[in-house]
């Protein structure tokens, strides 16, 4: 089933619960249906059934661990024929992480593929309500959720104004909810390169793998009327494992979190501009490069672009035979979330349409969108980069006054440290969903209209 958008009857709203810590200090996880999987104080989960907080690997606050909802549950509850008695109550995706936080939706919009990898995939996103009661009182805060379910993964995410929750796989079968932390991301971009003999290329006989499980590529697509880019997205080994030994099996969901959050970024702020995964894989016999002991973010780019390297090459081969307009590259880094050509004004040259993006960055905080951004002419925020070339309304928006304090998927977090980032382009004609604030200025910060003035440029790379 390729899919649809279902609107329900407000009697009969979905309920799931994600999550919070009960002022008690207590987190109370069930299962589906009656059966509670365990009761544990919220820093004594045992390791034999979830992961830990440090096995997590997420910077974040874990508040609530549940077992994994199978796609196959979901497609019926998502995708099936709607039976007006229906007891929404026993519905499949009713699920409890702890009793003090429900998110409800109304309507949704959702999608189920059949992976290359024969992996079936199904994304689901739609603006959600969550009902939160802890010791500030109960309050009810608008926001945006998004989930990616596969027979044995659950990915989410829900932004709202006071902060964002993300529900992430951890042992096999299960899942947590964590409360995000967005300040124990590396930073958007590493420092300038300075010696570069001390980072030497970790790897020969580069390949890249997409046999398996890592050809998360569709067979089939949502139709669309505007421009569609198509997306091609290669990894390293530590890229996966940097979340868990289950994702490096199994990654098509992270992938799909990723190229599913980038199109709903693009349709919440009304650019009529999508992207179509058209390929994805390991590659094989190359990791990260070291600096001092860290992995170097910074020195991946120039490796990955230079065709007479091995990584370079099969990069480059790879990207021609799946005709991708532009090629993300996910690493496990310490130095930076992302890293691309910063000379935005040369927008024409497909030979800059590569970019180089942490994979926690790019499924948590929108990084790869981000770098895909610096791809097609956009610059930060004016506060970071007041540059007015190749367009002087090409910047991201920053949103400070009281309230909710947001940035939009280019502005730069060294502008404004306590703002959340927004699945959102700026655009002075569309509002942030949470409390209704603007997302752009005509003169400034508009990167939606250089969006669709520039795609059609880059839809002609590489094909």
């Amino acid at each position: 089933m390729n899919g649809f958008a279902r609107n329900w009857p407000a009697s009969y709203i979905v309920v799931a619960t994600l999550a919070a810590a009960c002022p008690s200090g207590v987190v109370e996880a069930q299962a589906i249906g009656p059966e509670v999987v365990r009761t544990v104080g919220r820093d004594e989960v045992p390791e034999s059934a979830f992961a830990t907080r440090n096995a997590l690997k997420v910077p974040g606050r874990p508040i609530g661990f549940n077992q994994s909802l199978p796609y196959s549950s979901m497609e019926r509850a998502l995708l099936g024929p709607f039976r007006p008695k229906l007891d929404i109550q026993k519905l499949p995706i009713r699920f409890t992480l702890s009793p003090n936080i429900t998110l409800t939706a109304a309507k949704w919009e959702a999608f189920s593929y059949v992976t290359r990898s024969r992996e079936k995939i199904l994304t689901w996103s739609a603006p959600v309500r969550l009902t939160i009661a802890d010791f500030k009182g109960q309050r009810v805060i608008d926001g945006r959720g998004r989930f990616v379910f596969s027979e044995e993964q659950t990915w989410g995410q829900v932004d709202t104004s006071e902060g964002n929750y993300v529900v992430v796989p951890t042992v096999k079968g299960f899942q947590a909810a964590l409360a995000l932390e967005t300040a124990g991301f590396p930073p958007d971009h590493p420092a300038k390169l300075e010696d570069r003999r001390k980072a030497k290329l970790r790897g020969t006989e580069t390949r890249i793998l997409e046999e398996g499980s890592f050809d998360c590529a569709t067979t089939e697509n949502p139709r669309f009327a505007g421009v569609r880019l198509t997306l091609g997205i290669v990894f390293t080994r530590a890229a996966l494992e940097a979340h868990s030994k289950q994702v490096f099996a199994r990654p098509c969901a992270m992938i799909h979190k990723i190229v599913g959050d980038i199109n709903d970024g693009l349709a919440l702020s009304e650019v009529a501009v999508r992207f179509r995964l058209v390929g994805s894989g390991l590659i094989k016999g190359y990791s990260e490069p070291q600096l001092d002991g860290t992995r170097a973010i910074a020195h991946v780019l120039p490796e990955i672009r230079d065709t007479g390297s091995d990584v370079g090459k099969e990069i480059d081969s790879w990207r021609r035979k799946r005709g991708a307009n532009i090629v993300v590259v996910l690493v496990s880094a310490d130095d930076g979330c992302g890293i691309s050509d910063d000379r935005v004004e040369r927008f024409e040259d497909k030979e800059r349409a590569i970019a180089v993006a942490d994979s926690k960055c790019a499924v948590f905080i929108h990084s790869a969108a981000h770098e895909i951004g610096h791809i097609m002419a956009l610059r930060h925020d004016v506060r970071a980069d007041p540059s007015t070339t190749p367009f002087p309304y090409g910047h991201g928006y920053v949103f400070r006054g009281s309230g909710h304090k947001f940035l939009t998927i280019m502005g730069s977090r060294t502008s404004c440290v306590d703002c959340t980032r927004a699945n959102r382009w700026s655009n002075p004609a569309v509002k942030e969903n949470t409390e209704n604030r603007v997302t752009g200025d005509p003169k400034t910060a508009h990167e939606t209209r250089v969006l669709e003035e520039v795609a059609p440029i880059t839809a002609k790379f590489f094909q």
